[in-house]
């Protein structure tokens, strides 16, 4: 446990700018993402001799981004869509210069300027933000088509950046929107033009947009972007292929490790399923030999819903957020009734005393990142024992440590698998950038209202 904190105190926490340069020739808009384990930035790029950019050349320069160490990954966004360019190794602490070439779809990264092909004369092009969206709810159907203030959005449904996946009725889009917002309407299955609420943004060089279609609604909270997992120094530079977001998720993909709650592949080969096989019919057999019948409910036995966890409170089967006055006093109040029925993992923001709680048990993550206490939790579930539901304390208390747009909440609610409850309690000023359900809470004694 102590070997990374010494080797920290040991490594001078060193950070040196990192500009990078893509020959792409004309297009609308260029953004790098610029990564590696513990940073993760994003800059806008020009091809207009704005500084950074010396002059029209089709060689668009990106504004420095400061990122530890000497090495790193970088991501072109070329007109919506994601490009890797791989790892980069620069020596000492200076200014370092990622060269980046995409031609003939045959991507090449180097360190040295004098690889990119120039074309002086090219017309001029000042790029700008970049407009990520997604549409909630859609369904299937033909791709719709966002109008934000005037400017047209495609979206698609095959998988490809910035799509999360294929035909699973949530479509991506990406592009260059001129402007600061406006309002937005989706253009879809009808030949009607459907308003869906207004946006507006700032400066940022990734602009985030959700649209839901069945509350008719949009958000500019930013959602974490599906770029590949980190890569490492060993991955090639050279012609690194187009980023494909269609791959089945695996155990351990780079530096980034992915839970699945679905049956998969196992590293243990065909001896599990030996093994099930084997027992499950040693257990026919003896359950024959007792003259037992496997168990089931007789359909005259009706289930009777479990009352709320306080009055008004949401029901047990969707996740929630839980705004109160005293969030801490909340939580700990409701924790005790909560662990009668429910095996608990809480999640705390640094040292908040618990007291012993009785019932079918606490858990306390001691690791709050969002991947550790799904993981976590999933064990739990899997293993004998109450149904486990999960509370956490305070809207940044889950960490979505190196991604791009944080989305630690809801990424660990998408993580669970169903029958597993998860509570989020937060205070009256804090945000919650998930799409979940608020309920307003009031008390002691608690009860509450959604909002």
């Amino acid at each position: 446990m102590l070997a990374p904190f010494l080797a920290l105190l040991s490594t001078p926490a060193l950070a040196s700018a990192i500009e990078v340069r893509a020959a792409v020739g004309s297009v609308q808009g260029v953004v790098a993402v610029v990564r590696d384990g513990a940073t993760t930035s994003a800059t806008t790029c020009n091809d207009a001799g704005v500084a950074p950019d010396d002059t029209a050349d089709g060689v668009w320069t990106c504004s420095p981004v400061d990122i530890p160490g000497n090495a790193a990954d970088i991501v072109l966004i070329v007109d919506g869509h994601a490009t890797d360019a791989g790892v980069l190794e620069w020596e000492g602490y200076g200014a370092r210069v990622a060269a980046v070439s995409i031609a003939s779809g045959v991507v090449t990264a180097s360190t040295d300027l004098g690889a990119l092909p120039a074309t002086p004369g090219a017309r001029p092009a000042l790029g700008g933000p970049l407009t990520v969206a997604r549409v909630l709810g859609y369904g299937p159907g033909p791709p719709p088509v966002l109008v934000i203030g005037g400017a047209q959005l495609f979206c698609h449904d095959d998988g490809n950046f910035p799509d999360q996946g294929v035909n699973d009725g949530q479509p991506g889009c990406a592009g260059v929107v001129p402007g600061a917002g406006g309002a937005v309407s989706l253009h879809g299955q009808s030949d009607q033009l459907i308003a869906v609420g207004s946006v507006s943004w700032g400066a940022e060089p990734i602009r985030f947009l959700s649209v839901d279609v069945a509350t008719a609604t949009s958000s500019s909270v930013p959602f974490d972007l599906p770029l590949r997992a980190l890569a490492t120094s060993d991955d090639s530079v050279t012609s690194a292929p187009p980023v494909s977001t269609t791959e089945p998720p695996s155990a351990d993909r780079g530096n980034v490790r992915v839970y699945a709650t679905g049956v998969g592949e196992t590293l243990l080969g065909p001896w599990p399923w030996i093994v099930f096989l084997v027992g499950g019919g040693g257990g026919v057999v003896a359950l024959r030999r007792l003259g037992a019948k496997p168990s089931s409910l007789r359909p005259t036995l009706r289930p009777l819903a479990a009352p709320p966890l306080f009055a008004g409170g949401p029901p047990w089967s969707e996740a929630a957020v839980l705004r109160a006055g005293d969030p801490t006093a909340f939580a700990l109040d409701t924790l005790p009734v909560l662990a009668q029925s429910r095996r608990v993992v809480l999640v705390l923001p640094g040292l908040v005393e618990v007291p012993p709680v009785g019932g079918a048990g606490v858990w306390v993550a001691m690791v709050p990142t969002w991947e550790e206490v799904a993981a976590g939790v999933v064990d739990l579930a899997r293993s004998e024992g109450a149904p486990v539901a999960l509370l956490v304390l305070g809207a940044s208390t889950v960490q979505d440590p190196g991604a791009l747009a944080p989305d630690p909440i809801g990424k660990l609610a998408r993580a669970l698998p169903p029958g597993i409850w998860m509570g989020v309690v937060v205070g009256l000023d804090e945000t919650v950038a998930a799409w979940l359900p608020v309920w307003s809470v009031t008390g002691p004694p608690w009860s509450g209202a959604r909002l």
